[in-house]
């Protein structure tokens, strides 16, 4: 049996956002209006209805979103349709915080463009795409398995780790970038100028490459811009790799 169901909010009177999800679709869409509006498509009811936990509901201004399959049976059910998401926000829609956590599922979020002070990402073995966003604050994402791709992207702080995945970003960093990378891939685009950073690589077997400058060591450099900056790019490499590329002209202090 199949349903469809949705919810309507008021934007005004959500300040904060969560979405968790296991093995669902979640794209977020541009709204029409000045309402918030939550679609589900494919939301299948077992007999026993403690299978699936769904829940989209507003608690003390915060709009919660979770998806959840208990057991397995969905791995062995050949009728099972996956589970969509449609998460309708107004343009320019502005959070306080935001919290995502993707299981095996995935979340679409470059249909609008929003922004908040602070955001939680948590990513196991999902894929997560985003365009259009401004984090003010903190960004903290891990990542497990999964992978994340980021465009037009500007966050205060950001911080990653990433096990075995794959992260790519493209974007601005206005203040410290924190990166730790296991056994995966982590590659940055910015749009920030390399002197903009001093640098504290870390790398054992794997690599990490600013711009045109390879670093490959046992061990730890610590690179200072000679203007006298207050941001710093925390890089650490395990066995994977971190490449981040700046714009304009890169400094000789960076050679290692």
């Amino acid at each position: 049996m199949e349903n469809k169901t949705g919810n309507v909010f008021v934007a005004d009177t959500i300040k904060n956002l969560e979405i968790r999800v296991e093995t669902a679709s979640v794209v977020v869409k541009k709204a029409v209006d000045e309402l918030i509006r939550v679609e589900v498509e494919n939301l299948q009811r077992e007999e026993n209805l403690q299978d699936i936990d769904y829940t989209c509901e507003v608690q003390d201004q915060k709009l919660i979103v979770i998806y959840r399959v208990k057991g397995k049976k969905h791995l062995i059910n050949f009728d099972w349709k996956e589970v969509q998401v449609i998460l309708y926000l107004p343009e320019g829609k502005t959070f306080e915080h935001i919290v995502l956590e993707i299981g095996a599922g995935e979340l679409d979020m470059r249909g609008v463009a929003i922004s908040c002070h602070d955001m939680v990402a948590e990513i196991g073995a999902g894929k997560l795409r985003v365009a259009h966003l401004s984090v003010t604050g903190r960004l903290d994402m891990q990542i497990g398995a999964g992978e994340a791709k980021m465009k037009e992207t500007s966050v205060g702080i950001l911080c990653l780790e990433c096990g075995v995945g794959s992260c790519i970003y493209e974007g601005c960093v206005t203040k410290d970038i924190k990166v730790n990378c296991g056994v995966g891939s982590c590659k940055f685009h910015l749009n920030n100028k390399e002197s903009e950073f001093d640098y504290d690589v870390s790398c054992a077997l794997g690599s990490v490459r600013i711009n045109k400058n390879s670093i490959q060591c046992l061990g730890s450099r610590k690179i200072s811009s000679s203007n006298n900056v207050d941001r710093v790019a925390i890089l650490k490499c395990g066995l994977g790799s971190i490449e981040l590329d700046t714009e304009g002209e890169t400094k000789a202090a960076v050679h290692v």
